[in-house]
């Protein structure tokens, strides 16, 4: 159960309190570094992370990196996902860049999950225009119920 301290919303601290003594510890399973891949209209899978969950729990999942335009103001969209295609439910879309401009994006989601191996993915294609997304970071954290 997560608890929130002070209402504030430029002051939030979340508390995920453990079980008990023989609850299993976080875990963290994380890629990134330098990439360059061109975009274009069909879904990719960019980066791919797996944790094992050892009991049920949350898994928080962070993704990062930057666009780089090749045409004037080109739409890129990302999503974290355990499918192979965009999440419309949960995207993040290049800002305004125009051309050879970098745009930075990062994204967060987070997953239930029973014990086991799970899969998640930083999937991106291009909407419109020319880009190509560089050096991406994706992070998996594991927390138990």
């Amino acid at each position: 159960m997560l608890s929130f301290s002070n209402a504030s919303a430029q002051n939030k601290v979340v508390v995920i309190p453990l079980a008990g003594n023989d609850a299993a510890p976080g875990i963290a399973e994380f890629v990134g570094g330098n990439q360059v891949v061109t975009l274009d209209s069909i879904d990719a899978i960019i980066r791919s992370v797996t944790i094992n969950a050892p009991a049920d729990g949350v898994v928080i999942v962070n993704a990062s990196g930057y666009f780089q335009a090749a045409s004037e103001k080109p739409s890129c969209r990302c999503s974290i996902t355990i499918g192979t295609t965009i999440d419309t439910d949960s995207l993040t879309v290049s800002g305004d860049i125009s051309d050879t401009q970098r745009g930075p994006f990062a994204g967060t989601r987070g997953f239930n999950v029973s014990a086991g191996s799970h899969t998640y993915n930083l999937v991106c294609d291009l909407f419109s225009g020319s880009a190509n997304i560089r050096n991406t970071h994706l992070t998996a954290m594991y927390f138990p119920d």
